[in-house]
């Protein structure tokens, strides 16, 4: 705030104010006439606080609500007693204290035998039950803090958020941080009120403001979007479920005031400061310059951790050191080697800086796997292994503490969201996990045998409650979303050579490949066309635009970029082509003819979006993905059924250069939704727009 002293000489300045004694006292009494005149000033301003009679919001209705259940003055709507409690703050494990809700939240969490504020003879117990309370016996259970994400993707499972919620809340799962750059890609500002139109009923799902829509620049990566500081700002005014800033992962745009996205990343970044949210981070170094360079931008996560997958790894406690957290999504190779490393270094805090997320779990391994829960058993395991070996002190039960902490408490504290989930504080909403026994090897199965969330028991016996969580229709702005002006056809994707060459150099792409430069290959020209094939071992891939860009360049008729590939099917006359393509999540396409990629492309337009697997002029299978191209509303069975079909269809092509399938635990078809990614660590990649050095900003040619 500016001093009374400079506030006085602007207003002389401005209407020539003389003041011809300037005491101590005159210079008060002036700095009060001008607040006085700040005020009347604001008074006549447009404002939502100016007029009419002031008027309590539903949800600290809903706060003021659950008081008097607290002081004992009126019963609970749903009591839980006996059993364990899991105290998030502390990290203890209490007996004989309840969890009483009103509505969604909880009113209170406390001894069953103190005595209420308003009625000091009578036991707390007896007024929170009246004759219209549901009471829980957890006698011989663990009531634990429903489980959340810090960083996920629900559309990367495929489901739609109503069959997603239908799938993990039976985990334990009762609230997610969506990071919304796909489908922020894909829509724009509605890809993040996509998720509040599509909010299920009991699993609350707070959408993140992605920073990277688009992913790079709007020369090199045009999308459906463009976030900028006006954009974020209104985000966060439009819903308060709207939380922070999502994965901030373009490194040239955060450190090079030279990069063309420098000025829209730290638009972004400026926006949530002022807001005072969260901002989260995807860091592709791990020495502390490079860390650093986040913590300057206030970035407070990281869930790209990098280093050993062997013996100690030392990245949580790295950046724990200067504040910042780590989502550790345990599909990582590296995640036992991550959990060894923060109790290895002694740092008694280190822990409380992991978060358990799942980022982007496909719906097999959500399926197979499970989701939070299994995180929860996997840290277990990995801390009690190395306990075992002597490679690390500490105690089993300060791991089970420390594994159910970063399972919801910690990412909440990340988020800032802690007066709404993560613990059983009183005013945040009731989600309670009930888990079978309260041994610490009871605890290590995480076996589920109820969940209530927000105040609504939606899991018996490890089962969802018969339609308890409704799947309603998508909005109609999510559907039709993959088009183009036509047909594309093979010659639309024929690469041409320099005039007068009967044979050229070219690139050769592979997934995965973090040299400076890629391979280089000699192929020969016919025609002024440069020829490829399976009998080469050279194929080629494509992206095209498939949503409006919004980009500086206007696109043309059909915006697309092809270049030559080593990774693809190898049947010959063959394609697989999806519309998942991280970030910007263009239509993408890898074959080994131009007939076959087009039919591929073409198909993969006609039916909304998905996989489509192309060979011998036939359509071998497909997978619908009708919601932004990303997501399907088949139960989830059936969705598994036709994505296992997909994943078989592709598999007998054979795919060339893919021996890194094995080293990234991933099918081709899943792999591949990621190979066109353009942050860091990639100096290169191919997007709708050409082939460009990702650190330059650079187009690149193709073949010379």
């Amino acid at each position: 705030m500016r001093s009374c002293k400079n506030r006085y000489r602007r207003i002389k300045w401005h209407q020539g104010i003389v003041v011809e004694k300037r005491t101590f006292i005159n210079k008060s009494v002036l700095c009060g006439a001008l607040g006085l005149l700040s005020l009347s000033l604001l008074a006549g301003q447009d404002s939502p606080f100016a007029d009419g009679e002031f008027e309590f919001s539903d949800e600290w209705k809903s706060r003021q609500a659950l008081i008097p259940v607290a002081l004992g003055m009126e019963p609970a709507d749903l009591v839980i007693r006996g059993g364990q409690a899991f105290v998030a703050h502390t990290g203890e494990f209490i007996e004989g204290w309840v969890i009483a809700t009103k509505g969604r939240r909880i009113a209170y969490f406390g001894p069953a035998d103190e005595a209420p504020k308003s009625k000091p003879a009578r036991k707390m117990l007896d007024t929170l039950v009246g004759s219209g309370t549901t009471v829980i016996d957890a006698t011989g259970r663990t009531l634990v803090p429903g489980f959340g994400h810090s960083h996920n993707h629900i559309e990367s499972s495929r489901l739609t958020p109503n069959r997603y919620a239908q799938v993990v809340l039976p985990l334990g799962t009762t609230w997610v941080a969506e990071g919304d750059h796909e489908t922020g890609n894909v829509l724009g500002e509605a890809g993040i009120t996509f998720w509040l139109d599509m909010q299920p009923k009991h699993l609350k799902v707070f959408p993140v403001v992605t920073s990277a829509v688009p992913p790079t620049d709007e020369i090199m990566e045009p999308t459906g979007g463009y976030f900028d500081y006006k954009v974020v700002r209104n985000l966060f005014a439009h819903d308060a479920r709207i939380r922070s800033i999502g994965e901030v992962m373009y490194e040239p745009g955060l450190q090079d005031p030279t990069s063309r996205a420098y000025d829209r990343l730290h638009q972004v970044l400026q926006a949530a400061w002022d807001a005072r949210e969260a901002i989260q981070g995807h860091t592709g170094g791990n020495d502390y310059s490079n860390i650093s360079t986040f913590r300057n931008a206030a970035i407070r996560s990281n869930h790209n951790p990098k280093g050993s997958s062997e013996g100690l790894n030392d990245h949580i406690v790295r950046v724990a050191r200067v504040g910042m957290w780590t989502d550790s999504p345990p599909n990582r190779t590296h995640f036992g080697a991550l959990i060894r490393g923060v109790y290895a270094s002694k740092a008694p805090y280190a822990p409380t800086f992991i978060t358990l997320s799942t980022d982007d779990r496909d719906l097999p391994e959500l399926m197979e796997w499970g989701d939070i829960d299994y995180n929860i058993r996997r840290y277990i395991e990995e801390g009690w292994s190395a306990i075992e070996s002597g490679t690390i002190d500490t105690t089993r039960q300060r791991v089970v503490v420390d594994a159910f902490r970063a399972a919801s408490f910690n990412a909440a504290t990340l988020l800032r969201l802690e007066e709404d989930v993560g613990s059983f504080s009183p005013g945040s909403f009731a989600d309670v996990v009930i888990l079978e026994g309260q041994q610490l090897e009871d605890l290590a199965k995480v076996k589920i045998e109820q969940v209530i969330a927000s105040g609504t028991l939606v899991v018996h016996d490890g089962q969802l409650v018969d339609g308890v969580e409704p799947v309603p229709s998508p909005p109609e702005y999510a559907l039709g979303t993959v088009s183009l002006s036509r047909k594309v056809t093979p010659e639309d994707f024929q690469i041409r050579a320099p005039e007068g060459k009967d044979s050229i150099t070219a690139w050769l792409w592979r997934p995965y490949d973090f040299r400076e430069r890629p391979d280089t290959v000699e192929l020969p020209v016919e025609k002024g066309i440069v020829q490829y094939g399976s009998q080469r071992g050279v194929f080629k891939m494509a992206v095209i635009e498939r949503h409006e860009s919004l980009g500086i360049e206007l696109p043309e008729e059909v915006q697309m970029a092809t270049m030559f590939t080593a990774t693809s099917p190898s049947h010959p006359c063959s394609a697989v082509a999806t519309t998942v393509q991280h970030d910007a999540h263009q239509l993408t396409v890898h074959g080994s003819c131009d007939e076959a990629i087009a039919l591929a492309a073409n198909r993969l337009v006609e039916i909304g979006g998905g996989f489509v697997v192309v060979a011998d002029n036939e359509i071998k299978a497909e997978v619908r993905f009708p919601v932004t191209g990303l997501m399907s509303d088949e139960e989830p069975e059936v969705l598994l059924a036709q994505i296992e079909a997909i994943r078989a269809a592709s598999d007998a092509l054979v795919w060339a250069g893919a021996d890194f399938v094995s080293n990234r635990h991933r099918p081709v078809t899943d792999s591949m939704t990621f190979w066109f990614l353009t942050p860091a660590p990639r100096p290169w990649n191919l997007t709708s727009r050409g082939f460009y050095d990702l650190l330059s900003g650079e187009r690149l040619p193709v073949v010379w």
